[in-house]
């Protein structure tokens, strides 16, 4: 199983302790993101092309009860729906499970149990 991301599929006792986790990164990160979650190229909202100046992507953690699901916005424009794990479980406005969305990232690690694992031998510096 994938590795859960802090504050951002962490338990529902971490998220009553952090309201807001902030991240920090560059266009070189932006656009690989995008790619990742699905959305970069896909033609129905047009982002195929480098992330301009003062980007943004924003997950947003939703709880109810045991419940859990996620939204993500890319520069204000919620992209949740267009996530290709999400389009199932996500109409458009609708946050995507917590299970559909660890699906689409777990999808990234191929074979690797961790990311830890899914990077060995991987770096170009080593």
């Amino acid at each position: 199983p994938a590795q859960r991301v802090p504050g951002v599929a962490g338990s529902a006792e971490a998220a009553k302790e952090s309201k807001l986790s902030v991240f920090s990164g560059h266009d070189t990160v932006i656009a690989p993101v995008l790619a990742g979650l699905g959305v970069f190229q896909d033609p129905g909202i047009g982002l195929c092309h480098w992330p301009r100046y003062a980007s943004r992507i924003v997950f947003e953690r939703w709880s109810r009860g045991e419940e859990h699901s996620v939204k993500v916005h890319y520069n204000g424009m919620d992209v949740t729906a267009h996530i290709p794990a999400c389009k199932a479980t996500a109409t458009a406005g609708q946050p995507c499970s917590l299970a559909a969305f660890e699906t689409q990232v777990s999808s990234l690690l191929g074979s690797a149990e961790s990311f830890e694992a899914a990077c060995q031998g991987s770096s170009p510096l080593r």
